[in-house]
């Protein structure tokens, strides 16, 4: 273990992390709230948010469970453990959250209808096919964990080797699943699922390994960061709109280049930044990053509450586009801070406690 590495927390992926979740807020407030504005097309660059996610979790999940290899059945069922208890309470809070607001109230609603079916499989993290076409959880913004836990899914398999060996597998792995995304696919459920996304995991991982392998890595100072930050701002720009990328899908085969290159450049940047010496600015970003999960869970729902208040009130549709999207993030960053504080928080406290009382009692 490197000597910087037992007090290293990683301040500055806490930072990314609240960074991102900020830029997923803005670009679906921008869609959903603008009315009749119109919308820079600059705004989509802020999708990049789930890429930035998806090369933490690579990275993260790696570095967390590095010296957990080989311990057989018990080292895999500890993982699954920790993962269910980290992202399915909250997940199963929203989703039905949002099944019941889809079946009281489903005129706020576009393509989705209330089913059982649908909010079954949601449960699973299985996409349902709608009526208009569209391939979808019942929470929508929640599509990222079906990747998620397909990665969940590989790894903790991976983690039945030594370490060497399962980070071959797991990275043989994530490049099969991405290859699959080459071959035509005939049905929805293929189609959703196999993209080249999984190569972001992977060049996560990649990083976690070259820094756990490495004598030494320097923090990047800040001057540095900003640099890569810049850079990172005009590959996305050229590669989004210049390069001609096709980037009309979601889940594209070449996101991970017009989206995943710069993401990559900002990891980078921030993964391993010195700690602030600003103590109120740090605990903001660390509360920020910490409930970044529950702020993107929730942020549909009130930004659905937002819309709907803006129907009822006159005159706050034409407010100025930029104002009502920085409300709009305020929000959402504001509540995913309470729900994380009061809800997640004591939840994830609750199941870790039962946990340690089911081991003394065994």
């Amino acid at each position: 273990m490197k000597p910087n590495e037992i007090r290293n927390n990683f301040h500055g992926i806490t930072a990314l992390r609240a960074i991102a979740a900020s830029v997923v807020l803005i670009v679906h407030s921008s869609a959903l709230l603008s009315f009749n504005h119109e919308i820079s097309k600059l705004v989509i660059l802020t999708n990049i948010g789930v890429d930035i996610f998806f090369i933490i979790s690579g990275f993260i999940i790696t570095y967390a469970h590095w010296n957990d290899f080989g311990r057989g059945a018990q080292g895999v069922k500890g993982f699954i453990r920790k993962r269910f208890v980290r992202i399915y309470p909250m997940y199963l809070l929203f989703t039905l959250i949002t099944a019941l607001a889809l079946f009281m109230m489903p005129q706020l609603f576009f393509s989705l209808k209330s089913s059982f079916e649908l909010l079954f499989s949601s449960l699973l993290f299985l996409p349902s096919k709608m009526a208009n076409g569209d391939v979808t959880l019942l929470l929508a913004v929640a599509w990222t964990l079906s990747y998620e836990v397909a990665f969940y899914a590989i790894f903790s398999i991976a983690m039945l080797f030594n370490r060497r060996m399962a980070l071959v597998v797991t990275s043989v792995a994530l490049i099969a699943w991405s290859s699959l995304s080459l071959i035509q696919q005939d049905n929805y459920i293929s189609n959703y699922f196999f993209t080249t996304l999984p190569i972001e995991f992977l060049v996560g991982m990649i990083i976690c390994i070259i820094f756990k392998t490495s004598s030494s890595i320097p923090s990047i100072a800040p001057l540095t960061s900003g640099v890569l930050v810049v850079i990172a701002i005009i590959t996305l720009y050229y590669l989004f709109f210049i390069a001609g990328f096709d980037t009309s899908e979601l889940r594209s085969n070449t996101r991970f280049i017009y989206f995943g290159i710069p993401a990559l450049i900002i990891f980078i940047s921030f993964f391993n930044t010195p700690y602030s010496k600003k103590s109120t600015i740090r605990k903001v970003v660390e509360v920020i990053g910490s409930a970044s999960y529950v702020t993107y869970l929730s942020h549909f729902l009130i930004i659905g509450v937002i819309k709907f208040i803006m129907k009822v009130i006159p005159g706050t549709q034409q407010l100025p586009l930029a104002i009502t999207v920085i409300a709009s993030c305020i929000i959402c960053t504001v509540a995913g801070v309470f729900i994380h504080i009061y809800i997640e928080k004591p939840a994830i406290s609750f199941f870790r406690k039962k946990k340690t009382r089911e081991a003394i009692e065994n």
